[in-house]
């Protein structure tokens, strides 16, 4: 049904005729069908795109799943067990918050409510309820308790905060620093530095795309392309730009501030 009204002209039916009105009843159904072509496409795309993100979410929930029933077969009651199911459950609780939060930005149902947010309590909160993935990897946090309030909605720069701090744990290697930083001027939110592998100048205009992994990240199993992406749109939700600084090899900053009206 698509193809044949991509291509068709209405020639066959409506004759161009002489006369103005005639011609004009032409150009206007012409118009009519080329924009309910467009309209059909948009609407097939966005409904593969999601198809398609549903698909990588279940093989990335499908993993750790599988990781657990083979360790619980195996069952040994020992510390590494222990840390290794926590691990793979904080995974499966990863896939499944960030597929919630694509589902709620792709289909507009974002709750926004602003009001008056402690960045510091945000930060606290998000390290307090991450600090697994970190002591798991005994990567350094330095975080210095610095007091600032701005007008937003906490849910959405939580997410947005969460998934900059994962992106940092997910490609800084063990043993490595992550800093969280709130300067005092009045556009900057909050940076976020790591030492981890970095971002290559090819890839850095792309990262906030949806699915887009990178060179960096198609060598770790646990990339999906999802987390910036779901911060960048979140992002825009608020009012906010998110900057990037990244060397290869030395680490990545992330910049949030407000937009600039």
């Amino acid at each position: 049904m698509l193809e044949k009204i991509k291509f068709a002209t209405l020639d066959t039916h409506i004759p161009s005729g002489n006369t103005l009105k005639k011609y004009a009843l032409h150009e206007l159904l012409v118009r009519t069908v080329k924009h309910d072509a467009v309209v059909i496409s948009k609407a097939n795309s966005k409904s593969r795109f999601i198809q398609d993100r549903f698909v990588l979410w279940t093989h990335n929930i499908k993993t750790p799943l599988t990781a657990l029933s083979l360790m619980f077969d195996d069952s040994q009651d020992s510390p590494e067990f222990r840390c290794e199911s926590r691990k793979q459950i904080r995974t499966i609780k990863q896939n499944l918050d960030a597929m919630l939060e694509f589902v709620s930005l792709t289909g507009g149902n974002n709750d926004i409510q602003f009001s008056e947010v402690d960045i510091n309590e945000c930060v606290r909160e998000v390290l307090r309820n991450n600090s697994f993935l970190f002591l798991n990897k005994k990567q350094l946090i330095i975080f210095k308790k610095q007091s600032k309030v701005v007008i937003s909605d906490k849910k959405w720069l939580l997410v947005i905060i969460e998934q900059i701090l994962i992106n940092a744990n997910k490609y800084t290697p063990k043993g490595g620093c992550i800093t969280v930083q709130i300067p005092m001027d009045s556009d900057t939110i909050i940076t976020i530095s790591d030492t981890g592998i970095g971002i290559n100048k090819e890839d850095i205009d792309r990262i906030y795309e949806n699915g887009f992994t990178g060179l960096t990240g198609r060598g770790n199993p646990n990339a999906s392309g999802l987390g910036l992406y779901i911060a960048h749109e979140a992002a825009k939700l608020l009012s906010l730009k998110i900057l990037v600084h990244s060397t290869v090899g030395r680490g990545s900053t992330f910049i949030i501030k407000q937009v600039s009206h």
